[in-house]
């Protein structure tokens, strides 16, 4: 039988202990409305999510980008609280590792890794927002079953870049749908 589990990541890394400003904090969503193929040989697939972001400050707009592909689309649909709350269209071609070690019986993990495009960890950290995270319940992912998904968070570090560099974040949201098929 064929299973996917699907999962919404958010990773959020901790500033330095010693004094400095506390880091932004951005509450980010993910709703996934649709996958497209996954290409077993390459890792390839499409996914058409909102993504909704919000915070006690404003947020730049498109200040995130994918560590694991690229947006073809980017829409923003709304921009309330003068700036502090933000919602996206997004169609992503995304890429993930394919592993065929339990073929047939194998189990695919599909993300949705976001992260700020300019900020480090010490100014940025987004937190995961479950309220707003989710799967629509009419997709339907040919020759896979979705099995769940799920909200987390965890740390993404650049060590060879060091701590204060600039355009290297720490903080990263992902969305994963480990996939299991017959």
């Amino acid at each position: 039988m064929k299973t996917i589990f699907a999962a919404l990541f958010l990773a959020a890394a901790v500033a330095a202990p010693f004094a400095r400003a506390a880091p932004r904090g951005v509450e980010a969503g993910i709703y996934v409305l649709n996958l497209g193929k996954l290409d077993v040989a390459s890792g390839a697939y499409t996914v058409d999510f909102y993504l909704s972001l919000k915070s006690a400050d404003p947020i730049p707009d498109n200040s995130f980008e994918f560590l694991n592909g690229r947006a073809a689309s980017v829409d923003k649909v709304d921009d309330k609280n003068g700036g502090r709350e933000k919602f996206y269209r997004i169609f992503a071609n995304l890429s993930t590792p394919i592993d065929l070690r339990k073929f047939p019986f194998d189990t695919q993990k599909m993300q949705i890794v976001i992260e700020d495009k300019t900020e480090s960890a010490e100014k940025v950290v987004y937190r995961a927002n479950p309220k707003e995270s989710g799967m629509d319940a009419g997709i339907v992912f040919p020759g896979w079953n979705i099995a769940g998904w799920r909200v987390a968070t965890a740390e993404h570090d650049y060590p060879v870049y060091g701590e204060n560099t600039r355009n290297w974040c720490s903080t990263c949201t992902s969305a994963a749908l480990p996939s299991t098929r017959s």
